[in-house]
């Protein structure tokens, strides 16, 4: 696995769980695809980390509706 893949493992891991995409989690905030690769390449950190968390607690939440 390379250490690309690696970075927000913890991230991706609650995202698979939750039964969504990275996309699906980036369009939810307003952001492209692009965007989503260049921030999941490096260690999400600080306000990033928690908007993308946060996105992920309301599409959850979203589908348990």
């Amino acid at each position: 696995m390379s250490k690309q893949y690696m970075e927000n493992q913890d991230i991706r891991n609650q995202i698979e769980k939750a039964g969504l995409t990275i996309w699906q989690v980036f369009r939810r905030m307003g952001k492209s695809q692009a965007t989503s690769s260049r921030w999941m390449r490096e260690k999400l950190t600080g306000e990033k980390r928690l908007l993308v968390v946060n996105a992920i607690k309301e599409l959850k939440n979203k589908k348990g509706e």
